[in-house]
């Protein structure tokens, strides 16, 4: 709650006599909680579906949502709150959630597949050292084009803080962080048919 004082001052017919008036007025201001993204707890999936996201998914700012999980893989609809999960292979995803203003949350959910051998691996996306500072090494999964592949890196709030282009041939990637502030980040790998990611630690 916000208090303004008005001074009013009332002239007469001579200069010398003036009144001096005070009114209060209040003047309430709200603002609405941050917005907050929950792709629920990050359990280890055997033999059966999982459906992805808490309930609910998304929390604060202002509604309507707009929701999106990357990658879309292995997903029956990538654009609802909780959708159902039907892969053969361990994935990490990530669901960014949009409100009425354009506020963005971010938040990921990693799902295990024992038994899966080589498939298990395939779309992870590594990250060392992490935690880390500088200089952090990035090694793609095989299955991204990388002359196509665009780098980002989400803040806890889910505002982007880094974005490039891999300008590499290899898997592998140098990126300096070191003028990010110390934190958990969410980095994001996308060729714009396959997207892999994980979380990053800043110190």
């Amino acid at each position: 709650m916000r208090k303004i004082t008005l001074v009013l001052l009332l002239m007469g017919l001579s200069a010398v006599s003036q009144a001096q008036r005070s009114f209060d007025i209040q003047i309430s201001s709200t603002q609405p909680a941050l917005l907050m993204a929950s792709a629920g707890e990050e359990p280890t999936l055997i033999g059966s579906d999982l459906v992805l996201g808490d309930s609910p998914a998304g929390l604060g700012g202002i509604e309507p949502y707009t929701y999106q999980w990357l990658p879309v893989d292995n997903l029956d609809n990538s654009t609802i709150a909780n959708p159902v999960f039907s892969g053969g292979s361990s994935t990490e995803y990530t669901l960014l959630i949009t409100d009425s203003r354009g506020c963005l949350a971010t938040d990921t959910i990693q799902i295990l597949i024992t038994g899966a051998g080589k498939a298990s691996t395939e779309n992870v996306l590594k990250a060392y050292p992490n935690p880390g500072s500088g200089k952090i090494r990035i090694v793609a999964p095989e299955n991204l084009k990388l002359s196509k592949t665009m780098l980002q890196v989400f803040d806890a709030a889910g505002k982007i803080v880094y974005s490039a282009h891999w300008e590499n041939v290899k898997n592998e990637i140098l990126v300096d962080v070191s003028k990010l502030s110390n934190g958990q980040y969410t980095l994001m790998l996308s060729d714009g048919i396959v997207s892999v990611s994980n979380k990053i630690i800043i110190q």
